[in-house]
């Protein structure tokens, strides 16, 4: 996920539960994109949400870069002396 794409078009089920059909940059687009899907699937119930991304979440490629330079994401970095 992208931390400039916050707006996001999802379908909402039952119990609470979303799935992300598309992630946007701007809400126009997903405007857009929500008007067309609306078009397809008429009896969905479908929404635009604000989704940024939270504190706590690392972007995956980076860490993934680190585990392949044999740094995991939880290792302690030493200040030099």
């Amino acid at each position: 996920m992208s931390y400039l794409n916050v707006w996001a078009v999802v379908h909402l089920l039952p119990n609470m539960q979303r799935v992300v059909m598309r992630r946007f940059r701007r809400r126009g687009d997903a405007e857009n994109y929500l008007i067309i899907l609306r078009r397809y699937l008429q009896d969905a119930n479908l929404a635009i949400v604000f989704d940024p991304p939270s504190s706590e979440m690392k972007p995956v490629a980076h860490s993934r870069k680190l585990e392949k330079s044999g740094i995991s994401s939880s290792s302690k970095i030493e200040p030099r002396a």
